[in-house]
């Protein structure tokens, strides 16, 4: 994960990374669910948090540029929420396993 900006708004922190989080399909790109990356983004996470623990909260935007964000996180009273934004096409093909995978991520972030 490279860090494409890091901001501050208001008391709270937000960073942008590069992490090419989509896959090829018959379709196009969609949404990649493996859960191996789970681990990048939770380490990373887990030391930003750890670095700015006075922010009111912390952001995330993931993608393959800062114009191209696919993921996003925010942290604020120890909760995380996590949204994933798809195409259509991936929305009908992938929202099951799309979910799982917002659910790992955020069992293991909690839990680590």
């Amino acid at each position: 994960m490279k860090l494409l900006a890091n901001e501050t708004y208001d008391g709270t922190q937000h960073f942008w990374y590069q992490m090419n989080l989509m896959i090829e399909h018959d379709y196009g790109l969609i949404f990649n669910t493996d859960l191996g990356i789970l681990s990048t983004i939770v380490n990373k996470v887990k030391e930003d948090i750890n670095h700015n623990a006075s922010s009111n909260g912390i952001y995330w935007y993931l993608g393959r540029e800062v114009d191209e964000i696919v993921c996003m996180l925010r942290y604020q009273q120890e909760q995380f929420i996590i949204q994933v934004n798809l195409k259509d096409f991936d929305f009908a093909l992938n929202i099951d396993k799309v979910e799982g995978w917002k659910e790992s991520l955020k069992n293991k972030l909690l839990s680590e």
